[in-house]
C-alpha cells in the first residue's frame, strides 16, 4: 500500500514487548518526539486497552507514513515488536473527552503518575478501560490533541472512576502547566501557540505498572 490515506481511515498495529519493564529514557523521547507529529491535514493515535489483568497499547494512524515514524519511534525507544491488527481496532463509544489547549511558555514538565493511574486502573474496574489519544496536524498548521477516555460497557462503578480521573487531571494541569479541559463536542480545535511535541511524553508513552 503506498503512502497516503489508509482506505479503511485508520490502520492499526498492536505493540509486543519484549521486555517485561520497558522504560522510558526522557532524554531521547524529547531527541525525536517530532516523529509523533502526523502529515499535515492527518491524524496519529495512541490507544491504551486494559482489560482484567491485561493493558494492551496501539499505534494507529489515517495516513501510513506518519504511521511508519511512529513505529520507528517506538521502536528506537523500547524493546518491542509489532502485529498488524487485521481487523478494525474497537472504537470507544462512551467516553468522556478532554483536549490539551494551551500550555508553560517556558516548557512542559513531565508528570509520570497520570498515564500510569489511568492505564493500570483495570485493577479496580470491571470492565475493559481505554484511553486514546489523538495528534491532529490540521493543514494551515495548526496542531491538536484530544484524550478520550471510556469503558466498554455500563456500571455503576464507571462514574466513580471517571470522577477520580477527572480530579487527577485537574491535578496535573496545575502541577505540570499543561492545560487539560473537559469539552463536550467534538469539533475542530488546535492548541493556539502551535504544537511542542515535548509535552507529548505526558500522555503517549509506555507506563510503567508499579505494581507488578
Amino acid at each position: 500500500m503506498k503512502e497516503g490515506k489508509s482506505p479503511d481511515r485508520f490502520k492499526w498495529e498492536k505493540i509486543i514487548f519484549t521486555d517485561l519493564k520497558p522504560e522510558t529514557d526522557v532524554f531521547i523521547y524529547r531527541q525525536m518526539c517530532e516523529m509523533l507529529i502526523p502529515q499535515k491535514g492527518c491524524t496519529n493515535r495512541f490507544r491504551i486497552k486494559a482489560t482484567g489483568e491485561i493493558t494492551d497499547f496501539y499505534l494507529g494512524s489515517d495516513d501510513l507514513l506518519s504511521l511508519r515514524f511512529m513505529k520507528s519511534f517506538f521502536s528506537r525507544l523500547y524493546p518491542l515488536k509489532y502485529e498488524e491488527e487485521k481487523e478494525s481496532v474497537e472504537e470507544v463509544k462512551a467516553f468522556n473527552l478532554y483536549r490539551v489547549t494551551s500550555y508553560r511558555a517556558d516548557g512542559p514538565i513531565m508528570v509520570p503518575s497520570l498515564l500510569q493511574n489511568i492505564a493500570f486502573i483495570h485493577n479496580v474496574a470491571e470492565n475493559d478501560v481505554y484511553l486514546d489519544v489523538a495528534i491532529y496536524h490540521h493543514r494551515g498548521g495548526k496542531a491538536g490533541v484530544s484524550l478520550r477516555i471510556g469503558f466498554t460497557s455500563e456500571d455503576p462503578v464507571n462514574n466513580k472512576i471517571m470522577r477520580s480521573i477527572h480530579t487527577q487531571i485537574a491535578g496535573f494541569s496545575k502541577k505540570s502547566g499543561i492545560k487539560v479541559r473537559k469539552v463536550r463536542k467534538n469539533g475542530g480545535y488546535h492548541i493556539r501557540k502551535g504544537i511542542d511535541p515535548r509535552f507529548l511524553v505526558n500522555f503517549v508513552r509506555i507506563p510503567i505498572d508499579e505494581d507488578a
